[in-house]
């Protein structure tokens, strides 16, 4: 739906987060319909409704958890709480890029006419976690492997112009414990004092990213819904960015 990624990778700091309350307003206004799994035996081959109902799946969880977040976000905005707002961001980042790796790749698959493909694809994406698969072989079919985050974090570089490598690498270095998160709170000029409880820092990198990541997602998601003949929602989403475009 989104015309140009030139336009929303470049927010100012009162744009992004006015984009990230606009978002989150959005989202919180969704009820999404419950969803029946088509009858369709373990052991046969998918039907394409069976497709729609693995698509419509992920993109009402990743859009219920893509809310969840933008709580916490915005929160944090109004209290100015930046190492907070970093690891989150993080978070939505993780979300703009995985959902736009999983639209490229299911419309791929279904341009391609072979339904054993996307139902392959998407399987991971319900029955795998890093943690459930961890005591099972790497090869498992009980569990099969999601996709690696540096490989979906790869595929975004297609979308936010080579950048998203580095960006992910900025956000990730506030999500561990080492150095990067320990100077938030100190100051050392390099002599023998170091001064705690030092005014934080600037939002003007956290939050361009998280509202960038966030229309990713939601622009990658009405694609999804839209290749699963989903229209209750999709609508919405459309609305929404439609929305959060006309008001900038």
């Amino acid at each position: 739906m989104l015309d140009s990624w030139e336009s929303v990778s470049t927010f100012s700091h009162a744009d992004s987060a006015r984009v990230l309350r606009l978002a989150g307003a959005g989202l919180e206004e969704l009820k999404f319909p419950p969803l029946v799994r088509p009858d369709v035996p373990l052991d046969s081959a998918p039907t394409k409704d069976l497709i729609d109902w693995a698509v419509q799946l992920y993109s009402f969880s990743l859009l219920s958890q893509l809310r969840a977040v933008l709580r916490g976000v915005i929160s944090v905005i109004e209290t100015h709480n930046i190492p907070a707002l970093r690891i989150m961001v993080r978070a939505l980042f993780e979300m703009g890029a995985h959902s736009y790796y999983v639209k490229k790749h299911v419309k791929q698959h279904l341009e391609a006419d072979h339904l054993e493909a996307p139902w392959e694809f998407l399987l991971p994406l319900g029955t795998s976690s890093l943690y459930a698969i961890s005591p099972y072989p790497e090869e498992s079919q009980l569990f099969p492997s999601p996709a690696h985050i540096d490989k979906v974090i790869h595929c975004f570089n297609e979308i936010m112009e080579g950048d998203a490598l580095e960006s992910y690498s900025l956000l990730s270095q506030f999500s561990h414990v080492d150095m990067a998160v320990f100077k938030q709170h100190y100051q050392w000029e390099g002599g023998r004092l170091i001064t705690f409880d030092v005014p934080e820092g600037n939002m003007s990198t956290a939050l361009p990213l998280g509202a960038s990541a966030t229309l990713a997602a939601l622009d990658a998601v009405s694609e999804l819904l839209e290749l699963s003949n989903e229209t209750e929602i999709r609508t919405k989403v459309n609305g929404l960015l439609a929305n959060i475009v006309s008001s900038g």
